[in-house]
């Protein structure tokens, strides 16, 4: 079972073979990873709580909650980039014999960042496997 991660990072290996091109232009956004945590006491309880660090900063600098994984800032179709959202499917075999499909969904904040992100011209595609990375991907680039 591929990880989110190593399923991008297959899909981010064959981009490149196919469109070198274009590999400086299919972007990771940063918008997940740790934040420090530190422990404060409570000014009006007197109890110790964990506080996040660095998730202010983050928000600052333009993060934003549920953009799509990768962008690829092509403009064409008269849209203005591709954004692509990675999400796991798992199959196994369950209890009974038969084929058992596992999905991972779009949180509320994706699908309100790809709502934003359509009304603003651009195409939004989530992708489950390599195979349907590089469909969406090849569709899109295409010559019209």
């Amino acid at each position: 079972m591929l990880k989110e991660s190593e399923l991008q990072i297959a899909c981010v290996r064959e981009f490149k073979r196919f469109y070198p091109q274009f590999e400086n232009v299919l972007i990771k956004v940063t918008n997940e990873g740790k934040r420090s945590v530190i422990w404060v006491k409570d000014r009006q309880t007197g109890a110790l709580k964990q506080v996040c660090v660095g998730g202010a900063r983050a928000k600052a600098e333009g993060m934003v909650k549920g953009v799509a994984d990768l962008l690829l800032l092509v403009p064409r179709h008269g849209y203005g980039c591709l954004a692509i959202e990675m999400k796991r499917e798992t199959y196994s075999v369950g209890k009974n014999g038969k084929l058992k499909v596992e999905r991972s969904y779009q949180e509320p904040e994706q699908k309100a960042w790809q709502k934003s992100c359509e009304e603003a011209g651009n195409k939004y595609v989530v992708c489950r496997s390599v195979a349907e990375f590089m469909l969406a991907v090849n569709n899109y680039l295409r010559k019209q």
